[in-house]
């Protein structure tokens, strides 16, 4: 139980742990991701509008057609880029990478956008190359007219191995973060697993009996308070059973002064009667006296009792004599009841090894119960056989209507 206890805790910290650290990291990564992404755009886009703002004082309609390979080869750009001159209808006027001149490129996004007076960007593959990249088409105004665009394309390969670094570094560091709050939620278990382990064991030794057992525990918690509930509950226990063991001494004592003086009696009387009834009664008054007495040295040790180790006197018994001397006693109760209590004997058997005092008092408990559930002219037999090693007995209850 405790194994299963540290593993549930160990696993629920750990489960923490590991959604929380892929959480932060998935933030962190998507939020480097998205600062260089628009610090490149941003780039882009400054550069489009400085080449935009540069040449709007020179650009005119007449001469754009012709001057735009040396307009775009004279400037100095500041990035890596390829760049592109792009005209009102979408064809390709110059290009600072080799391409096909005169391609129309209206077919993309941010061309389309820049066309209509706003700058746009773009990220997608190349036609040629299938590289990444990430395009920026700015307009170029002539007055208040849109008379093309600049087009800016950069490689995002630079930046996905950035990227690919980063999530590398991040990895390492949440595996170091996750081996530490391991170990962290193994000492955590430790430290709730342990006090429950030794709240366990005291209770099983009070569970047994040992209620001077305490459990220390230290700390102000609920492990605490279920310490000192359990020591308090010993403690009352304990009282309590001082308690009753002082009661049953004493009724024991009191018990044992008039069964003293009962079987000294009967002794007497014993003496002094002449008939075989007589004598035979004061016998079994005798030896009921006897068995009275170890009934109250029975309470005395309550400890046995409680604990159901009752210790056993065996000897050898014949229980065709113990039971005859049961029946003989119960027959003036069963003649009362007008209930006949009958004894058979099947066959012949060596005696038993058992407690006397103990057997007859089972065997009494089961006849009174019989003398109490058979109705009036009811026959009770009581039957013994011996089959192979196998002892039967058997109490059978033969109810006779009185009017039959």
């Amino acid at each position: 139980m405790m194994n299963g206890i540290r593993k549930r805790v160990v696993f629920s910290f750990l489960f923490v742990i590991i959604l929380i650290v892929v959480l932060f990291e998935a933030i962190i990564f998507l939020t480097i991701r998205y600062y260089y992404l628009e610090n490149i755009k941003e780039a882009l886009k400054n550069q489009g509008a400085i080449f935009a703002n540069y040449y709007e004082h020179v650009i005119e309609s007449q001469s754009f057609l012709i001057d735009s390979d040396e307009m775009l080869n004279d400037f100095q750009f500041q990035l890596e880029v390829q760049a592109q001159l792009i005209n009102e209808h979408g064809y390709l006027l110059a290009d600072t990478f080799p391409s096909l001149i005169s391609e129309n490129l209206s077919h993309y996004p941010d061309v389309k956008e820049a066309l209509t007076g706003a700058y746009s960007t773009w990220i997608g593959s190349k036609d040629d190359t299938h590289s990444k990249v990430l395009a920026l088409s700015y307009p170029l105004r002539v007055g208040d007219e849109v008379k093309g665009a600049i087009r800016l394309s950069t490689s995002l390969e630079p930046f996905q191995q950035f990227l690919f670094r980063v999530a590398i570094f991040l990895m390492l560091i949440g595996c170091i973060v996750i081996f530490i709050g391991m170990i962290v939620s193994v000492f955590l278990s430790k430290t709730i697993v342990e006090p429950v382990k030794t709240i366990q064991r005291a209770a099983k030794k009070m569970a047994s009996g040992q209620f001077s057992e305490r459990i220390t525990y230290a700390r102000k918690d609920e492990l605490g308070d279920l310490a000192e509930t359990l020591n308090f509950m010993a403690s009352e226990v304990e009282r309590h059973e001082k308690v009753k063991n002082e009661f049953i001494a004493s009724i024991s004592h009191e018990l044992r002064t008039p069964l003293t003086s009962i079987k000294g009696w009967g002794m007497t009387l014993q003496s002094m009667a002449k008939e075989p009834i007589f004598k035979e009664g004061l016998d079994l008054m005798s030896q009921e006296a006897d068995r009275l007495v170890l009934l109250v040295e029975d309470l005395l040790d309550f400890s046995s009792l409680s604990s159901m180790q009752i210790q056993l006197s065996k000897q050898e018994v014949e229980l065709t004599s113990l039971l005859k001397q049961i029946i003989w006693q119960l027959k003036p109760r069963a003649e009362r009841q007008d209930i006949r209590l009958r004894f058979v004997q099947l066959n012949n058997f060596p005696p038993v090894q058992c407690d006397p005092d103990r057997m007859k008092q089972v065997f009494i408990n089961l006849l009174d119960n019989a003398l109490k559930f058979t109705n009036q002219s009811g026959d009770i037999w009581v039957t013994l056989e011996a089959a192979d090693s196998h002892l039967y007995i058997q109490i059978q209850f033969t109810i006779i209507d009185a009017n039959t």
